[in-house]
């Protein structure tokens, strides 16, 4: 199946040549091309997990001490390709992680194995499933 688009999302909003938008998700799902800009394009999504994990109130003053292990954990967990991306909000209310695991569980493991954690920086992760779509592949 091949989704022929002029821009980059037509056939999902606007549901050319009878895919419709969860047709063209699906397909895509499945590992099928698109065109977009006239240029076909590999795509697939890719089931992973994001997490925000609020920081507590005593963040502000443990947070500093911190910071060096925690980044380094998080770099080799990026090496390791278990994180996507990780980082705070501009607010410094949380921090965001795109992960990939097999479970909640391994995530809640690894949230709770944090310096960050154990050091009461975080608090109360949320956890949810999230569609990623992957290009060029």
């Amino acid at each position: 199946m091949f989704v022929l688009a002029t821009r980059v999302g037509t056939a999902f909003e606007e549901g050319l040549y009878g895919c419709g938008a969860a047709g063209a998700y699906g397909a895509m799902q499945r590992g099928h091309s698109a065109f977009v800009e006239g240029v076909r394009i590999g795509a697939r999504i890719e089931q992973i997990w994001l997490v925000e994990v609020p920081y507590t109130p005593q963040a502000p003053e443990l947070r500093p001490a911190l910071r060096r292990e925690h980044l380094a954990r998080m770099m080799r967990l990026k090496v390791q390709d278990r994180i996507i991306e990780v980082g705070g909000t501009s607010d410094f209310a949380k921090s965001v992680i795109l992960v990939r695991a097999s479970s909640e569980d391994e995530i809640r493991e690894l949230i709770a194995e944090d310096v960050y954690t154990t050091g009461g920086v975080w608090q109360a992760p949320v956890i949810v499933g999230y569609g990623r779509l992957v290009l060029g592949e």
